[in-house]
């Protein structure tokens, strides 16, 4: 017993997770927009300077990127071409649609920023270990992150004109933190857990936007059916559901809602999400987004075939699509399009069920997937950190190549 507690290291795990540089790129994955951003932001006060935050994380990703080659990660054929296929996109379409690069992809805070990511993100997918151990110290990492969060929420940014502006993106920052606490007060079913997960989602929902709220609702409905299929545990997860059911349906949910709905007012916080669902409208209100995918979709129909390039309607509407499938199929036209659609969720299925019956391998196929599949109907783009993350994982996990972690 003394030999093993000796070789534990920081936050309970073992010394030699901490001495592999794959340890060290996932954690800057789930926390580039979380723990890491503070300890960018206190950088950019104390140089004074607005763009070493991008410059030192940039270099921080090639150096932990590189020690992980050396260790004997590696790429294929396959996650070269993915690479290369979104550099072709770009350079076809800045000679075919000028107007898309010059005014959107390269203005100001669109193209480092946005594209540059996801090929980091993409080799981060690539390179992760999705064991036990790794999970578990995401999970304990992300519920630090979701504390610190509700710190600088409550004391600092709270009543600042930047909480109004800051909240929506804001609660898109912080959603693989929460994501990950939830999948590990499922997994360790402790009460410190569940309670920063109930802190988490609480902060969501006074972040005013609902795409957050639903992927955490689908992430735990995946997780209470990952639960269903364990022996032994059926007849719980059923009856959690049937309660949830009559809860949902009885008119203590009303009381409930419009409980949440006072304590967010008297905090100072958004009550928009609670609103909707009071009022009946969680899923039909769709403010300016449907005027956006009607303006998308007509264009499709113009040219279903070679498409607009991307960024392509930015042009017609100043903004993204708002969708993550009529993007696509705007960017690059129905069929390719279409084919890149087909392949996403094909490369989700068939790491589901290559992963067999390894718990955490399978439980980040269904939080990514959440995170990027549901996300994509309420706002989610294509060309973002979150979906590159997760073709990289899926695709890792199909090959069984790269770590031998697989039963």
């Amino acid at each position: 017993m003394g030999n093993s507690i000796a070789k534990k290291g920081f936050l309970g795990t073992s010394k030699s997770l901490w001495h592999d540089p794959r340890t060290w790129l996932f954690l800057l994955v789930i926390t580039e927009k979380s723990l890491f951003r503070y300890v960018l932001m206190i950088l950019d006060i104390l140089t004074g300077s607005e763009a070493i935050r991008e410059i030192v994380l940039h270099i921080v990703y090639i150096i932990v990127i590189a020690l992980c080659l050396k260790k004997g990660s590696r790429f294929h054929g396959g996650d070269i071409f993915i690479m290369l296929f979104v550099a072709l996109a770009i350079l076809f379409t800045w000679l075919i649609y000028p107007d898309n690069i010059e005014m959107y992809m390269f203005g100001k805070d669109q193209f480092w920023p946005t594209v540059f990511p996801l090929f980091r993100f993409f080799i981060a997918g690539l390179f992760l270990i999705p064991n036990k151990k790794n999970l578990e110290l995401m999970g304990k990492v992300s519920c630090l992150a979701v504390l610190v969060e509700a710190i600088f929420v409550m004391y600092i940014l709270r009543g600042s004109d930047l909480q109004n502006s800051d909240d929506m993106s804001r609660a898109y920052f912080m959603l693989l933190n929460v994501l990950l606490v939830i999948n590990y007060a499922f997994d360790r079913k402790s009460l410190i857990s569940i309670v920063i997960a109930l802190i988490g989602i609480m902060l969501l929902l006074s972040m005013g936007t609902r795409g957050p709220i639903m992927i955490v609702l689908a992430f735990s409905a995946c997780k209470i059916f990952q639960a269903s299929t364990r022996k032994g545990q059926s007849g719980v997860v059923v009856a959690v559901l049937l309660v949830l059911m009559w809860f949902v349906n009885s008119p203590y949910w009303d009381i409930f809602l419009i409980f949440l709905q006072g304590v967010l007012d008297s905090l100072g916080m958004s009550t928009r999400v609670i609103d909707f669902t009071i009022q009946g409208e969680t899923l039909t209100y769709y403010s300016e987004r449907d005027e956006i995918a009607q303006v998308v979709i007509s264009k499709i129909k113009e040219r279903p075939f070679e498409g607009w390039g991307v960024y392509g309607e930015w042009q017609f509407v100043g903004w993204s699509a708002h969708n993550l499938y009529f993007e696509i199929l705007d960017h690059y036209g129905v069929v390719l399009g279409g084919v890149i659609i087909l392949l996403m969720f094909f490369n989700v299925i068939k790491a589901f069920f290559s992963s067999k019956v390894a718990v955490p391998v399978r439980s980040l196929v269904l939080l990514f997937a959440c995170n990027v599949l549901v996300r994509g109907v309420f706002g989610g783009g294509f060309l973002t950190s979150a979906t590159f993350l997760m073709i990289g994982y899926c695709l890792q996990v199909c090959r069984k190549t790269n770590f031998k972690y697989l039963p």
